[in-house]
This record gives C-alpha cells, structure tokens and sequence, in this order.
C-alpha cells in the first residue's frame, strides 16, 4: 500500500484541492430576507393600484368634469376679471359683475350701491360671491368688509347673507300698502324734534316730472331715489338720484337733464336686460320687484317684462315718478309734502340731528 500512495504526486493532490475549492457553489441569500423583499415588493403593487382607482376618477373629475360643469353654467369669476383699467393701473370700466349686480341694486333698493364684489370658486359651477354694499343713508366707509354673500350655484344667484335694507324698497312701497292716512303720516313727522333729519317714503296721487321734483331740492332736502313710472307696467324699478358714491363722485346727478337721467336709467336696466342669467331663480328672493304687489319673477320673464319696461319709457315723453324717497329736516319735509298732490308718506329713519 505504501508503494501505491507513492504513485499520486503531492503536487496532483495539491491542484486537486483547488479544483474542489473552486467548484464550490456561492452561498445563497438568507430565506427569510428574500421572502421579505419579495412580499414588500408585492404589497408595493398592490397599494400603487389601489392609488391609481382611486386617484384616477378623482383627477378625471377635477380636471374634466368640474371644469366642463364651470365651462356649462356662467361663470361670475370671469365676468369679474373683464375689468379695464388705464396707464397706472386705475379702474376705468368696472368688471361685468360689479356692473350688473350695481345696477340690479340701484334699481330695486334706495339708499344702496355696491362698493366691492369678489368672487371665490367652489369648483362643479358653484362659487361664493362676497360684496360691500353701501348704505347710503349712513356715514359710509368705502372698502370696507363683505356686508352682502352671495353664492351661484350652477347658474342660479342666492342670497346667503342679507344687508339690513335690501327689503326696503317692497316693504315702503309694495307689501305694506298705503293704509295711513296722509294727515297722519305728517303727524307723526311733526311730532320730531326741530334738529332732526328724516328720511321718508312718498307716494303721490299722479305721476311727476323727476326733474320738476329735483328742482324742489334746498339745503334741507334732498330727493334721493325715485321709481320709474311706466304707465301699465308690472315692474317696479328705480334710480339713484343722491347720496351716490361710486359711480357719481361728483355728485353731479341731480344737475342732469330729465332726458340725461333717462339715459342713464336706461343703460342701466339695457345691462340688466342682457345679463339676464345673473338673475335669481328662487322665490323669496327675487329678480325684480313688482309694481302691483309681491310677486317674484323668473329670470326669463324678468327680461321679457324689462323690455316691455324700457320700450314703455323710451316711447313716454319726459321721465316721471309717482314714488320716490326724501331726506331732509322735518319742516322741510312737511312744506314739499304741503306742495304736492301726496297720497301717503312713511317714515323710513331718521336721526336727531342732520348728519
């Protein structure tokens, strides 16, 4: 055996160590690691599907269906961004917004105007109109904070936030009728004291030239708002006369011509007239006020009526009123009431003393 062992060369059992060293196979990963990468790995896919069924209809609805609903209704944040301004960057032409609403607000309730409207998107057609409407029977701050909430929702205007006054128009001249006696209204002014400043309603027995009342202004009375008078017509709509803020700076207006004042009126119930969707649609509210009582109209019949209303006007010679509201001391108050064929008065406010 001795002899045997001597025939394998040391050097042959050398390399036949490598040669086994060599051949051996790579330790493979730890069983429990790989497991655990490979169940990460599938719940990775899991939740990134999960995700995209989730995430995928909701970008759908905001980046098609909320905008197609936007692109469907009016849309009052555009028609708040059409404004025009000059060289430094001052307001020349108010936005479509303001000017509508303005103009809705002047014609329907005295003693109003709108200082500010912005407007904030709620996405699906839907938006929060905030406004600064002024009371002009007050001392005014002009930008001052949201007084008035509008919102739109899907083409239809609401109120969600009223001011004090907005009703006051209806209440002076529509629902509460004329039921006092015209001695007795006067009793109740005369019963004031000397120092104050009263605000009142008056109604007259026939139409008057708004011009021939202006010229009746001292300075211890004002005429401050009229209603248009339109013979047969159902609307009740109306014109700033005094006490205008914002869009009469000058204060200018009680120096126009009685075809100036048409004019102006005009233009303003021609905007109403085209922006006929800015109208509410809910009753309660209402598009434009009734001369006969208080009834609410729908949008498209509101236009249909102020067509009818400016066509009336247009086709009247001169440009009358037999409602309108006066401020003034009560003496004053008193002589015009004397001057005049009234049927009634109504006191609106007042103040101890003149403003």
């Amino acid at each position: 055996m001795s002899e045997n062992k001597e025939l394998i060369p040391k050097d042959t059992d050398d390399s036949l160590d490598t040669l086994l060293e060599n051949m051996k196979l790579t330790q493979p990963e730890d069983l429990d690691e790989l497991i655990e990468k490979r169940v990460n790995r599938r719940i990775r896919q899991i939740v990134l599907k999960v995700l995209a069924v989730i995430l995928i209809p909701v970008i759908m609805i905001r980046m098609v269906i909320s905008p197609l609903m936007n692109a469907m209704n009016i849309n009052p944040d555009q028609m708040n961004r059409d404004f025009e301004t000059d060289e430094s960057g001052n307001i020349i032409l108010e936005s479509t917004l303001y000017r509508t609403l303005d103009a809705w607000i002047e014609t329907q309730f005295p003693y109003t105007e709108l200082d500010w409207v912005t407007v904030e998107k709620q996405g699906f057609g839907n938006y929060s109109i905030d406004a600064h409407v002024l009371d002009l029977k007050q001392p005014v701050a002009i930008g001052d904070s949201a007084n008035v909430r509008f919102s739109m929702k899907t083409g239809t205007l609401l109120f969600e936030q009223n001011f004090s006054n907005i009703n006051k128009f209806r209440r002076d001249f529509v629902s509460a009728g004329w039921d006092i006696p015209i001695e007795k209204g006067k009793e109740e002014i005369a019963a004031f004291p000397d120092s104050s400043w009263i605000f009142a309603a008056v109604s007259l027995k026939a139409p008057a030239e708004i011009k021939a009342l202006l010229e009746m202004e001292n300075d211890d009375l004002s005429i401050d708002w009229a209603q248009v008078y339109a013979k047969g017509s159902e609307l009740a709509c109306g014109i700033n006369l005094n006490h205008v803020i914002r869009n009469d700076p000058e204060g200018v207006r009680d120096q126009l011509s009685s075809e100036e004042l048409k004019q102006l009126f005009l233009a303003r119930l021609a905007l109403l007239k085209s922006e006929e969707n800015i109208f509410t649609q809910r009753h309660g509210i209402g598009s434009m006020n009734a001369s006969g009582g208080a009834t609410i109209y729908s949008p498209q019949t509101s236009v249909a009526l102020i067509a009818q209303f400016m066509e009336t006007i247009e086709g009247t010679e001169g440009f009358a009123a037999q409602n309108f509201y006066v401020s003034g001391t009560k003496n004053a108050i008193l002589k015009l009431l004397d001057s005049l064929d009234t049927a009634g008065v109504r006191i609106v406010d007042a103040r101890l003393y003149r403003g």
